[in-house]
């Protein structure tokens, strides 16, 4: 019960509408307000420590199992919850809605639900630098990553229903460096996030499995693999003419790049090849070398 009181009191006091409460959960809250600012301060150092994190999430598992915190919570708005994290089934309230506004498309465009997945990514139950060893943390932080995914797929596809449309090959490869690549990206981040998650047996991102994958393979690969094949055959088409003004051939990537750099007193260069390696995730890997210091990154295509 003294359990109960703490862990009840600091969700209470997380709320962003306090009345929001359940009736079922009030008597818990301690009635005084500096014995509830002493158990947040508590709680919130028995979450921070990480030798007794785990310990934390499965007796805040066990409490939340023992109140029936799931049914309760279902009657607070969401909006309500996201400064909470005392217990993990809030995590499960957010994820569950946010999908729902992903399948019926009414968050999309909204950059807002970025920074909600960024605020409960820093919070304690998907919060990945603090607790990167627990199971569950790995799940939810890999839910929140799926959805971000999807948001960012499924937004750019609705800027693009009308299907694609290029005069010219030069207009087709530079849409696609510039933009086009996260249609591929954030697939393969979606999937990689849901693979993740599926071994824990949820079905949160069932639904949304099947949209992404009905929106990439039924719809981009399709309209995009149509409209660059128009600019492939013909007597004007690429296959007459290998070539794209402003971009180099693949066979002159020794002199365009290598010998280039050798002449300027390199003494020695590394190249990497690799049949496999998509533009989008070199995009992605010089993001990530861009964001270290001691690294200048330069990103094309041929």
């Amino acid at each position: 019960n003294f359990l109960m009181c703490i862990l009840v009191t600091d969700f209470e006091s997380s709320l962003i509408n306090r009345q929001s409460l359940p009736a079922q959960l009030s008597h818990f809250v301690l009635p005084a307000e500096k014995t509830k600012g002493n158990a947040k301060v508590f709680i919130s150092r028995w979450r921070g420590d990480v030798h007794l994190m785990q310990a934390y999430v499965l007796l805040a598992q066990s409490i939340a199992d023992e109140l029936s915190l799931n049914s309760l919570i279902s009657s607070i708005p969401e909006s309500d919850l996201y400064d909470a994290v005392t217990f993990g089934e809030i995590e499960e309230r957010i994820l569950a809605r946010l999908k729902d506004n992903l399948l019926n498309g009414s968050c999309l465009g909204d950059e807002r639900i970025l920074d909600l997945i960024k605020r409960r990514k820093n919070g304690f139950w998907a919060n990945l630098k603090v607790a990167k060893d627990i199971d569950l943390t790995k799940a939810y932080a890999a839910s929140y990553d799926a959805i971000e995914s999807a948001w960012r797929f499924l937004t750019l596809k609705q800027q693009f229903e009308g299907g694609f449309s290029f005069g010219t090959a030069h207009e087709g490869l530079e849409s696609y460096k510039s933009t086009l690549y996260q249609f591929d990206q954030n697939y393969r981040h979606f999937h990689y996030a849901a693979d993740l998650v599926e071994p824990m047996g949820w079905k949160l991102l069932q639904e949304l499995r099947e949209l992404i994958e009905g929106s990439y393979s039924g719809w981009f690969i399709p309209q995009f693999s149509s409209v660059w094949d128009k600019l492939v055959v013909g007597e004007q088409g690429l296959l007459s003419n290998w070539h794209v003004s402003g971009w180099d051939n693949q066979q002159n990537f020794y002199d365009k790049q290598v010998k280039r750099v050798l002449n300027n007193n390199i003494k020695r260069v590394f190249v990497l090849i690799s049949d496999a390696f998509r533009y989008e995730a070199a995009q992605e890997l010089s993001s990530v070398l861009t964001e270290r210091n001691k690294y200048q990154v330069q990103l094309d295509g041929m």
